[in-house]
C-alpha cells in the first residue's frame, strides 16, 4: 500500500468523520431523531457513512476510530440504521460489496 493509499484510507474519511461528529445532532434532527434514539456506536457509524459515501462495513472497521469496536457491533449498528431508514445499501461495482449510503433529507 502506497503512502497516498494509506492517507486516503485513514485521513480523508476521518477528517470528514470529525466534521460529521460536530453535526451529529443536526444530522439526526433532519430525520426527526435525537442521540437518545440510537446507540452511541450507531451514531458514530452514521456520521462515518455521512462523511464517506462509499462506506462499507469493511471500510468502517478499518478506521482506527472503530478499532476497539467488534465487527458484530458494527454490523448491529448498520442494521439499526437500516431499520430506522437513516441509510440504505447499494450493490458495489464488483457485484459483491454493499455500499452504505446516507439518506439525504432536505429541510429548508
Amino acid at each position: 500500500m502506497s503512502m497516498k493509499d494509506n492517507y486516503d484510507l485513514w485521513q480523508k474519511p476521518w477528517t470528514s468523520l470529525l466534521t460529521g461528529q460536530m453535526y451529529k445532532d443536526k444530522l439526526l434532527e433532519r430525520h426527526n431523531l435525537s442521540t437518545n434514539d440510537i446507540s452511541r456506536v450507531s451514531g458514530d457509524v452514521f456520521c462515518y457513512i455521512n462523511a464517506d459515501m462509499d462506506a462499507t462495513i469493511t471500510s468502517i472497521t478499518q478506521q482506527w476510530y472503530f478499532a476497539d469496536i467488534s465487527l458484530s457491533t458494527v454490523k448491529r449498528a448498520v442494521g439499526e440504521l437500516l431499520d430506522k431508514g437513516l441509510i440504505y445499501q447499494v450493490v458495489g461495482s464488483d457485484g459483491r460489496s454493499r455500499i452504505l449510503r446516507a439518506v439525504v433529507v432536505d429541510h429548508e
